[in-house]
């Protein structure tokens, strides 16, 4: 039987708004926004992706001061203010990271036998305070410096090592110059982040010739910075893409645009949140596109 020890042990921090407060879970409900598109004498239908609808996020918060020190009621007290009042603030998820939030409702649970506080639960969804800007997610900790870290010491303990004829340095020091932007000036940002995606694709197929099946973790640290540095460097090729906007003539829908000037639909949908409310691009708009690749 676990004790209160154990339990208190298992909590973890969850923030909103820049407001602490220890809790048991925080499960995400997320959905695609898909409509239904039917044809005629085809049985069925088929769906047109919309966007994802907002995420959903359902927090057991524990404001008991056998759990933390001053959380009932003083904790509490500021907490009821920040929930009641309706309005948008970060919520840092321990996994998805930070994103626009709001509460659609709760529960206070208060027995008379728990004389320590409160349990609350509440459910938070993802918020647009913007709709040119959409919502922006930040990766959770750990930082780029801490994932090399990580990845450095298990393909240590395997001897695998750093490329360094490339970059002549180790993978810690290549993500922290990664990070801090201090590096080569002639290497752009997203030529790093390539030069350390090829490298660890190295490191990785080594790891997968190791017959240990205690050496699982290596792969797996070794993949995940290779995700971040792939991502990093995908981001920059974006950022560096030229724009350009061109007045709609006729009627028309995001998806007829995107091919009409060689777009996907995805980078039309972002590049024009605002044009979202409306399945129909009405002639007259200014929409925005990417000119090159």
């Amino acid at each position: 039987m676990p004790t209160a020890a154990t339990i208190i042990q298992a909590l973890r921090p969850f923030k909103w708004r820049g407001l602490t407060v220890l809790i048991e879970s925080a499960p995400v409900d997320f959905a695609h926004r898909q409509a239904p598109r039917e044809y005629y004498g085809i049985p069925g239908e088929g769906h047109d992706n919309t966007g994802m609808a907002a995420l959903k996020c359902r927090v057991k918060m524990f404001f008991l001061n056998t759990v933390e020190k001053d959380s009932f009621p003083d904790k509490w007290g500021v907490w009821q203010r920040a929930l009641f009042d309706g309005s948008s603030g970060d919520l840092e998820h321990p996994v998805l990271g930070k994103f626009r939030a709001r509460v659609e409702g709760g529960s206070i649970q208060f027995a008379a036998q728990t004389t320590a506080g409160v349990i609350v639960e509440c459910n938070f969804t993802e918020t647009v305070d913007n709709i040119d800007k959409g919502s922006q997610f930040f990766d959770p900790e750990p930082s780029f410096v801490t994932v090399a870290k990580a990845a450095q010491s298990a393909a240590n303990a395997y001897k695998i090592p750093w490329p360094s004829q490339k970059l002549n340095t180790s993978l810690e020091d290549a993500f922290n110059a990664l990070s801090t932007g201090l590096f080569d000036a002639q290497v752009t940002f997203g030529g790093l982040a390539n030069q350390i995606a090829g490298d660890l694709l190295q490191m990785i197929e080594a790891a997968e010739a190791l017959t240990d099946p205690e050496s699982y973790p290596v792969y797996d640290n070794l993949v995940f910075a290779w995700t971040l540095a792939k991502n990093a460097s995908e981001k920059a090729s974006r950022d560096l893409r030229a724009t350009g906007r061109r007045i709609v003539q006729s009627d028309t829908t995001l998806a007829g645009f995107a091919a009409e000037v060689g777009n996907t639909e995805d980078e039309i949908m972002q590049l024009n949140l605002a044009l979202l409310r409306s399945p129909i691009v009405t002639a007259g708009k200014s929409v925005t596109y990417y000119t090159g690749k």
